[in-house]
Order: structure tokens, then sequence, then C-alpha cells
């Protein structure tokens, strides 16, 4: 676009310097020529507009095509004004120049005129034309000319077919303070980091996420890069997260520090490329899924293909978990809405290559030696298929998937199975009702998966979703999953793997700008293991304040209690655990400017744990402790300012 504004100005401009020069006489009007006080009426009646600055010229003499150019912006005027006029005017008023004159006149004063003065401005622009009839003539034949010219050139500039490009950049820098209190107490701080990291909490199951704990002190910057471009049918995407820390040393809650890094340093980078049905993307996928039963969340660093073919979408990975990692990812997803549903089928698979580590180790004279342990090659393979959204009828839906597992370990090898099946039915309006049925085989292999268990089980769900009405709803849920045998060898002759009961009661409002959920979940026999229960109590809220501020508040409590036992090679180990904590969270954002905005969360915790094992066990601190009672507490801020570009 800008290649073709360019080369028409270009011309316009060497048309305009040479055209006067060419076809026109450049003879003066005497100062004393009647033209010149016809043109000041003209001006006056607002008909004519001077010269491009919006001035007259009056104190020096004009030549002839000076003059014509200013009588030919009077008639384009009138042209116009006819054009305008010609569906509101009779058929005798549509050739009347002071019929025109006069609605020109109004528009232009604000004020009404009689037709006899509409009359005499235009008896002006008629002897103007006359006296300037030649000049005139040249005018628009040049004019004429140049439009020629210009429709000529647009045809050739189109004809090039140069594909249009379009380029945004964007950048956030966001600048982060933060400060947490911990105990002085190691085994209370130890607690405390258990807290932040449960689930309810902060959520850190990677122990790569481990600096994500809040800090007693640290002062960064973040910088988010987003650059789009695009070119014909081909659109680029690059997000790049760059991360510095450029102002002090962080101090984290077990007093290691980490050195100011006053250089960029590349967090995470992602490039995606459009075209037509192709998409490709490549670098770091921040919480990728593949499947329930296989990398499930989780961050990967690879290569992405989809697209689409004979009505098929169609994706394709390569993926690892960087260069701390032996082991890659590879997946293949095929989808198709069909008459009976969407069916899908997905080809997964990780595997690490045999390798020989070389493992330092002490001898018998306390001299150092190294061994090679060679470690077989490793790979988990699964095969499924699935149909989702199947309906019976215009309220009942089923769908489900059956997934094929096998897994590697050197020579050996085992398969097994998945079947999941699941039914909605609308009962109303108002009501939902569900049931899942899902079966787990004892020998099958899930690999970074989000089910009940990684093997054998078989799991019956049944749950109700009700609307009150368009602001109000309740969910509820009741799950039972019983332990497939495999699970009663594990736990050993004196003890028996227990079914698991899992009750969950939701309840989501909005209103009056508030938006309110609570939750109630109890769960009995935890991991199959007698008497481990569970209790959460979360709720939540968030209230748009105004156009630019929206505060919000979340209050977690958590029970966790085990009296049990569990058998340690041969032997039964008596377990007594009561933890229990509360968490509370308050957070505000706020737009300071369209592209500057303020947040602030707060965060506190409290919690206690009583334990007792009647064998003890090493801790974390390296000690062994056979009972312990524990209180912590723990607070933090966080607060940023982010600016964006």
């Amino acid at each position: 676009m800008l290649k073709k504004l360019t080369l028409a100005v270009a011309i316009v401009l060497i048309l305009a310097l040479t055209m006067p020069a060419l076809s026109l006489s450049l003879t003066d009007v005497p100062a004393d020529h009647w033209a010149y006080s016809a043109i000041e009426e003209l001006i006056e009646s607002g008909i004519v507009e001077g010269y491009p600055d919006g001035e007259y010229k009056g104190q020096r003499t004009m030549n002839r095509y000076e003059m014509a150019i200013m009588v030919n912006r009077a008639l384009d005027k009138i042209a116009a004004e006819q054009e305008e006029l010609a569906e509101g005017l009779k058929m005798g008023q549509a050739e009347d120049t002071a019929a025109i004159v006069q609605s020109l006149l109004e528009k232009n004063l604000g004020q009404g005129l009689t037709y006899e003065q509409a009359s005499e401005v235009a008896d002006l622009v008629e002897a103007l034309t006359a006296e300037f009839e030649e000049e005139l003539a040249v005018i628009g034949a040049d004019l004429d000319l140049i439009s020629e010219d210009l429709a000529a050139l647009q045809r050739e500039v189109n004809a090039l077919d140069l594909p249009e490009d379009n380029l945004e950049f964007s950048l956030d820098i966001a600048t982060y303070f933060e400060a947490a209190a911990y105990d002085d107490d190691e085994l209370e701080r130890i607690l405390a980091a258990f807290i932040w990291a449960d689930e309810d909490v902060l959520d850190i199951d990677d122990i790569n996420d481990i600096d994500e704990l809040p800090s007693k002190k640290r002062f960064w910057q973040e910088l988010d890069f987003v650059i789009n471009a695009e070119i014909g049918d081909a659109a680029f995407k690059l997000e790049m997260d760059t991360l510095t820390n450029v102002f002090t040393q962080e101090k984290s809650a077990f007093d290691y520090q980490e050195e100011d890094q006053p250089d960029f340093k590349m967090d995470q980078a992602l490039l995606t490329f459009d075209y037509r049905e192709v998409q490709l993307r490549m670098g770091d996928f921040e919480d990728y899924n593949i499947a329930r039963y296989f990398v499930d969340e989780e961050d990967l660093q690879g290569v992405e293909l989809s697209t689409n073919q004979l009505d098929m979408d169609l994706k394709f990975l390569v993926a690892g978990y960087g260069d701390d990692s032996d082991f890659d990812v590879f997946a293949i997803e095929g989808r198709s809405e069909t008459d009976y549903g969407v069916l899908t089928t997905k080809i997964n698979q990780v595997r690490r290559d045999a390798d020989t580590w070389n493992i330092e180790l002490i001898d018998f004279y306390f001299d150092t030696i190294f061994v090679d342990f060679v470690v077989p090659a490793e790979r988990l393979t699964n095969v499924s298929l699935a149909i989702d959204d199947y309906y019976f009828n215009d309220n009942l839906l089923f769908g489900g998937e059956y997934v094929y597992n096998e897994y590697k370990y050197g020579d050996e090898s085992q398969d097994d199975y998945l079947l999941n099946f699941y039914a909605d039915l609308f009962a109303s309006d108002q009501l939902k009702l569900s049931a899942v049925y899902e079966s787990v085989g004892d020998e099958f292999f899930a690999y970074q998966h989000d089910l009940e268990a990684a093997l054998a089980y078989d799991l019956y769900k049944i749950g109700a979703a009700y609307d009150f009405n368009e602001n109000s709803s309740v969910i509820g849920s009741y799950t039972l999953v019983k332990p497939g045998s495999i699970w009663d060898d594990w736990f050993g002759d004196d003890l028996t793997a227990e079914d698991k009961d899992k009750y969950e009661i939701v309840f989501e409002n909005d209103m009056n700008g508030f938006n309110n959920s609570a939750k109630v979940e109890v769960v009995k026999n935890e991991l199959f293991f007698d008497n481990f229960d569970e209790r959460t109590v979360t709720l939540k809220t968030a209230y748009d304040w105004n156009e630019k501020t929206t505060l919000g508040a979340k209050f977690v409590n958590k029970n966790i209690s085990w009296a049990g036992e569990v058998n340690d090679d041969g032997t039964l180990r008596e377990i007594d655990l009561d933890l229990d904590y509360k968490y509370l969270e308050a957070f505000m954002e706020k737009a300071l400017r369209e592209n500057l905005s303020w947040n602030i969360t707060g965060r506190y915790i409290m919690g206690d744990v009583e334990y007792t094992d009647s064998v003890g066990f090493e801790f974390i601190d390296g000690q062994t402790y056979n009972s312990f009672d524990l209180d912590t507490k723990s607070s933090m801020i966080k607060t940023g300012l982010i600016i964006s570009f």
C-alpha cells in the first residue's frame, strides 16, 4: 500500500509542477481589473477559499493561470452542490445556477439569502467564467489527462500484485517487588513451604518451579515481546518472555541468595507461522496438554505442525524437556466431525535411548572410583480412539475413549488398556445429569497424568448441575474409585487397599458486579489408605469496582488427617497425622492509563501439624523424627507496575 501511494504522489507532483509552464500563459492580470473585486466577493460568500493556506493575496497581482484556478474552484463547488441537490430540485431548478448558489451561500454563511442576492453572485461566476474561458479549458483538459495517467498508473501497480505487509510490535515491561515473612525455625519454614506449594494455594508441583515460592526479598523485571507480521496469506507471531533481575539480590525462604543478573536472559520464546490451513509452532510450550493420561499440562520444548486435510484436523508434535532431560515426546492427533459426533485418534510416545552413566563411588579403602552403569532404553506408547458429543437425541449425549498402552524397559514389557465412558442428560433447561465410568488396567502406565491413580482402578461418578437463574448455579458430584487387586499386593499381607470416596459441591453466583463461588470437597481414603481423609473449603470473589479497577479475595481451609498403618518392608508403621491450614488472598488490579496498569496481591497462611510415627522417618533436614508438633505462619506481598507499548 505504501509503494502504491509513493508512486502516485510522485506522478502528481511532476505533472503539477510542469503543467503551468507548458500549457498556460503566465501574463499578469492588471491590478485594476474587475476580476479582483469579483474574486473578493466570492471569497466573502464562501464559494472560493483563496490560496491553499486559506488567504487571498490581494496585495499583489495574479497571473491569468492563478485567477483561472480560483474560478475553477468556484465551478467545482457549484457542480458538487448541483449533484447533491439533484434529487431535491425541480426539473427547472436543476439547471438554475442561482438556485444552486443560493443553497451554497446558506451553508457557508449560515443565513438565508434572497434569490436576487444569489443571482448577483451567480452572475459574477458566469462573468469570470467567460473572461477566463481559455485558461479554464486548458485546466480541464490537463486535469483530464492527469486523471487518465493516474488511472493507467494504478492499473500497472495493481498488475504487479504486490503483497500487502502488516507489522505490529508490542512490549510489556513489568516491574515487580515481592517480600515475604517466615518463622525462624527451619521445620516451621519447611511446613510453610509445603502449604504454599499445595494445589489449593500456589499449586507448585514441579521442582523446576520451586522459585515460585514467596521470597523474603525480590525486586525484578519481566519483559514480554510480541511481534505480529502478515504478508499476503502468511502470518507470523513471535512471543518472547525475557527476564532480568536488575535491582537487588534475591533472598529466598531458606536464605539462598541469587546474585543480581543485569543482563537480559531469555526465559521462553514461541514462534507461530500460519499459512492458509497450515500452522507451525516452534519453541517453548507452557502447560502443554496431550491427554489426561499422558503429558497433562506440562512444559515442553519442540515443534508442532497443525493442518487440515480431507476435512480432518491433524496435529504432529516432536518435543522434549530441555537440556536436563533425556526423554523425547512424540504425538500425532487426528480429529474429525461426523454425523456420529467428534472422532479423535491419537498416537503418542515418550522414550529414552539406552545410555551409560559414569557414577562416582568411594571404595573400601576410601579411594574414589568410577563405575559405568548401563541404563536400558525406555519407551511408553499409547494408541487411542475417542468419540465425543454423540447425540442419541436432543437431550442425551454420549462419549468415550479406548486407550491401548504399552511400556518397555530394556527387554521387559507390559501392556494394558484404559476405557472411559460418559453420558449427559439434559433433563430440562435448568437441570443436567451426568455419569462417568472409567476402567484402568493393572499394568497400564500413565505418564505425567491427571487420573485418579497411575494404574489399576475402576471409577464411577454421578453428578448434577442446576441453574437457579442466569446468575446462580450449583454443581454436585459423587465419585467412587475402587482399586485393582495389584494395590493389595503393594500394601502387603496385613493391609487392604480401601475404596476411595469423593464428594464435591460448588455454588456459583454473579450479582451486582460480584463473581462469587463456594466449593466444598471431602475425600475419604485418599490414595486407597484406610482413614486417610481430606476436607477442603474454598471461597472466592471478584468485584469490578469500576471500568479500571477489579478487587478480589480467596479463602481456603484444608484439613488432612490419617490414622492408619503402612507396610515398611514387612514392618507395620503406625501413622497419626493431622494437618490443618488456612489461606487468605486479596488482590487489586487497576488500569492507571490506557497502557499503564498496577496490581498488588497479599497472601497469608497459618497452619499446624501433629505427627507421630511408630518407626520414625528422616525428614528433609536430614534428622529422624518419631513425632513433632509444629505451628507456622507466613505472609507475602507482591506488587507490580506494567507498561504496555
